[in-house]
């Protein structure tokens, strides 16, 4: 997701950008690329990401972008 993309899908700028998609993927793409403790912390991550973010939990959410701008998951 970017901005730009956003705003323009949202009305709020007039740049063309890609259409609003009618659904999401049928099945999403994991990839396991080392199988470590440090990306499976990082998938348990995101996936908490998802819940509070599908929950409109914006105080949970924001701590995770918050915690992902200084590296700290």
């Amino acid at each position: 997701m970017d901005s730009g993309t956003l705003a323009s899908q949202l009305g709020l700028s007039k740049m063309p950008s890609r259409p609003v998609m009618d659904k999401g993927e049928a099945t999403p793409k994991i990839v396991i690329a080392k199988n470590d403790d440090a990306e499976k912390k990082m998938l348990e991550a995101d996936k908490n990401a998802i819940t509070t973010w599908n929950k409109h939990n914006s105080e949970a959410y924001g701590s995770f972008v918050a915690r992902i701008a200084f590296f700290t998951i």
